[in-house]
């Protein structure tokens, strides 16, 4: 596992200031990627969040700090 990605807000799946104006994707929005230790690494697309969740290379974190892999985040559901 090389990282996890940011809280995200779950209904949209970007993080909450970086949310799809009307009209927009919520994939173009942006999502940060932490390291295992929860320090920044960068920043990048959330559809690239969501391909290295699929692909198991990084883990989702809800606001609690909970991680969560692909299975368990769409079991989860939306948040709220």
């Amino acid at each position: 596992m090389n990282g996890s990605a940011a809280p995200v807000n779950r209904t949209d799946g970007a993080a909450p200031e970086s949310s799809p104006r009307a009209g927009e994707s919520a994939l173009t929005g942006q999502a940060l990627v932490l390291n295992r230790a929860f320090l920044p690494i960068h920043v990048t697309s959330v559809r690239r969040a969501c391909v290295l969740l699929y692909t198991d290379a990084a883990r989702a974190v809800d606001d609690a700090w909970e991680t969560f892999d692909f299975r368990r985040w769409c079991e989860a559901g939306p948040a709220g």
